[in-house]
């Protein structure tokens, strides 16, 4: 059941996570489904997942009118033998610490003490990396990390110091984080956020390593700034985009755009979704780039400057083919 697929379905995380509901009306249903997934909804798809006759997924109590999951227990998470790998490594990593809890990162490494993975992250050589980045001070880093991400996932504000590279301190700065980036080359865990200031408000990055006394503002939140909502409307682009459904495509747009604001429609008459994705201005060129790892499989449809430098990069890597084949 291609519902059920957690690689061709988009409605595979909804479906799994009303396994563990009470009981639902129709409405409630809808409402939950269209809450966890990606796309706007199939209605067709709906009737045949709530369906009062046939009790593929959920039976229906005409009594209560209410639906129910056949099976009542939480869904396994299957991971192949690369993302088990992939995730042992990943709890022996001292950053680990700044983005998941210690209880969990002993339940992981308690799972997983048997398994003997077949690489390590720790034989992998980096060239011309920075010898004195973050890797040095990483206690202080996850301590922080801690702090900002709580700050991301409930869009609030943070009061912090912060030294700038020559060394001058501006105390008390108001920002609302929005995003952790690494640069692996200089091995600095670096901070995308919104600064307030009185006589300009703007996005500007920050070394973690140099913000100090960080304190949560939870009474300041971006919603309710009306000089975060201006400049964000000013700096925000969007891209829409033709996607093949075959072959997980559209999962995979998913994954790679997944930090960004976006929207899935099926347009059935032409077999194809139509993706549109609210994005950064600074955030421009990793778009183009993950719009151009997707191959033929993905159309621009505008805006039309994006798909001029689409075109233009598409011709180049031609002409670069046939230098080298005449």
């Amino acid at each position: 059941m291609k519902l059920l697929n957690k690689f061709e379905s988009c409605y595979y995380e909804a479906i799994t996570k009303m396994f563990c509901q009470p009981s639902m009306s129709y409405e409630e249903a809808k409402k939950f489904i269209e809450d966890n997934i990606d796309v706007k909804i199939d209605f067709e798809v709906l009737d045949s997942l709530l369906s009062k006759k046939d009790k593929l997924i959920f039976s229906y109590d005409i009594d209560k009118k209410l639906f129910s999951p056949i099976v009542k227990k939480d869904v396994p998470v299957i991971l192949n033998n690369i993302e088990i790998d992939a995730l042992k490594n990943l709890v022996y990593m001292d950053i680990a610490e700044g983005f998941l809890k210690q209880s969990t990162l002993d339940k992981i490494k308690e799972v997983l003490k048997e398994r003997e993975a077949e690489w390590s992250v720790y034989n992998i050589k980096y060239k011309r990396q920075y010898s004195d980045g973050d890797k040095n001070n990483m206690e202080s880093i996850n301590l922080k990390i801690e702090i900002i991400l709580y700050a991301i996932r409930k869009k609030c504000a943070i009061k912090c110091d912060n030294y700038t590279r020559n060394n001058n301190l501006y105390k008390d700065q108001i920002i609302f984080p929005l995003k952790i980036e690494y640069s692996l080359i200089n091995d600095k865990y670096r901070l995308y956020c919104f600064k307030k200031e009185p006589d300009e408000n703007k996005y500007i990055k920050m070394n973690i390593s140099r913000i100090q006394n960080l304190e949560i503002l939870e009474d300041k939140t971006r919603e309710k700034d009306e000089n975060f909502i201006k400049l964000n409307e000013k700096n925000t682009k969007t891209v829409k985009l033709y996607v093949d459904p075959e072959k997980h495509v559209l999962e995979r747009c998913f994954r790679l755009f997944s930090y960004y604001n976006r929207e899935a429609v099926y347009d059935r008459e032409n077999n194809r979704y139509i993706l549109i994705i609210d994005y950064d201005v600074f955030d421009e060129s990793d778009v183009i780039k993950n719009i151009l790892s997707l191959g033929s499989r993905v159309v621009v449809e505008s805006p039309h400057e994006i798909r001029k430098v689409i075109l233009e990069r598409v011709k180049k890597a031609i002409s670069n083919y046939e230098k080298l084949c005449d």
